[in-house]
């Protein structure tokens, strides 16, 4: 389990499989930020893709643009050596951060990113995405 530390926006947090204590280089550092701030672009782009497919305009393509962008969120994941606990922590984040997905009851909302998080853990172990 994570520790209850607070992380910034676009850092993802320390993954307990890296080792810890060794040096880290400046050029390291920099494309772990890069990183972080990928899969963060990936989980937001996700987090609004949900808010469009649960709007009243919504349709089968937002359906599909939601499986889509959590596979794509899954697969940064993956080439980063991201856990999956890391990536839900970067999708509940990112979630926090699109005002229109606060709009709705807070039960609403509950269920709602509770579904959201069931998809993203699927397509994380599904097999065209385990590498």
């Amino acid at each position: 389990m994570l520790p209850q530390e607070t992380y910034d926006r676009g850092s993802v947090p320390p993954s307990p499989r890296r080792g810890r204590g060794r040096g880290t280089d400046a050029a390291a550092a920099a494309g772990e930020e890069r990183r972080a701030r990928d899969l963060h672009g990936l989980a937001h782009r996700a987090v609004c893709g949900v808010i469009r497919a649960t709007g009243p305009e919504h349709d089968a393509q937002a359906t599909d643009d939601v499986r889509n962008s959590l596979g794509d969120l899954c697969d940064g994941a993956h080439a980063t050596g991201v856990t999956p606990e890391q990536m839900l922590v970067v999708l509940k984040r990112a979630w926090r951060e699109v005002p229109e997905a606060r709009r709705a009851s807070q039960e609403d909302e509950g269920v709602l990113l509770a579904q959201v998080v069931t998809l993203c853990i699927k397509e994380f172990f599904s097999p065209q995405r385990r590498r």
